[in-house]
């Protein structure tokens, strides 16, 4: 991922707190995927009186080929097939959505600020509003994964009430 001129480096006023976010524009299913980068501080994404609406999303980044183009702040750039195909899913027809992705709101070619943006990961998934767990495109066995997963819950969630009132009566 070439990301040249893509990224501006994070204001120095900000302080260690500074982030950046995606805004992932609206779009139908054949149009080209299209984005613009935006800074915040940490301390506005954690006040929910004046909140910053965000999905952090956890994906594999995958294999680095083949390569998809989006556009990055009117730029093309190209992504990782994992997150493009990430993208055109999550993105609406007619409404903009604001996203925290590690491999596109982070400068990856900037050593430093990759290490000073990893120290904030735990606070930007605590501030945001969803957390988004990737999984990839779904498959024939995808129906099955989820119907076993709820079961698994649906016990756990029994076997913890249980646990729970068997704790009380005593």
């Amino acid at each position: 991922m070439d990301v040249q001129g893509h990224y501006e480096p994070l204001p120095r006023r900000l302080g260690p707190d500074g982030f950046r976010l995606l805004d992932l524009q609206p779009g139908q299913p054949g149009d080209p995927v299209s984005c613009r980068l935006r800074t915040v501080l940490l301390p506005d994404h954690r006040d929910k009186t004046r909140p910053v609406a965000s999905e952090a999303v956890s994906y594999a980044w995958g294999p680095e080929q083949p390569q998809f183009p989006i556009r990055l702040n009117a730029q093309p750039l190209y992504v990782r097939e994992n997150l493009w195909r990430f993208l055109r899913q999550r993105r609406h027809p007619t409404q903009g959505i604001t996203l925290w992705i590690d491999a596109l709101c982070i400068d990856q070619s900037d050593p430093d600020e990759r290490a000073r943006q990893v120290q904030l990961m735990d606070e930007i998934y605590k501030g945001a509003d969803r957390v988004l767990v990737w999984l990839g495109v779904a498959d024939a066995d995808s129906l099955t994964a989820i119907n076993v997963m709820k079961i698994v819950a649906e016990r756990t969630l029994t076997v913890a009430r249980v646990t729970h009132s068997d704790r009380q009566a005593s």
